[in-house]
């Protein structure tokens, strides 16, 4: 059966060409919602299709520092926010396990103010990224 070795030829062959394909696109500009995302080994993940409207909304803001309440989040995103981000300010943390995080931080934001009690979050725009899209 020469087919079988062929065959196995060729998807050993084409998963080589896909790692390569890989490697060949770290580094390389693609589009992410409205603007554009360097992609390198470090990059974040993209935001979530459910968060992106927060992360244009952020990315295309002229301020390096945001305040918005829990209702004008809701009418950026378009659906209400679940009932753990009014009740936990963990919600709201910087990390890259959290979907919603993503969609701040994958475009320089990390969330500097919650005050869960008032539905406040503030946004600020660091400092080594605003210097990185000036170049």
């Amino acid at each position: 059966m020469q087919y079988e070795r062929i065959i196995l030829e060729l998807l050993s062959r084409i998963n080589t060409l896909e790692e390569k394909v890989a490697v060949l696109e770290m580094g390389e500009i693609r589009p992410i919602g409205s603007y554009e995302k360097r992609i390198d080994a470090n990059a974040l993940p993209p935001p979530s299709k459910k968060y992106r409207l927060l992360s244009d909304y952020l990315y295309n803001n002229e301020h390096s520092r945001i305040s918005l309440s829990f209702e004008d989040l809701e009418q950026i995103l378009g659906f209400k926010l679940p009932p753990s981000a009014y009740k936990y300010r963990e919600f709201w943390a910087n990390t890259k396990s959290h979907s919603i995080a993503l969609s701040w931080l994958g475009v320089g934001f990390e969330t500097v103010e919650v005050d869960v009690r008032k539905k406040l979050i503030v946004f600020e725009q660091k400092r080594q990224y605003r210097e990185e899209q000036k170049l």
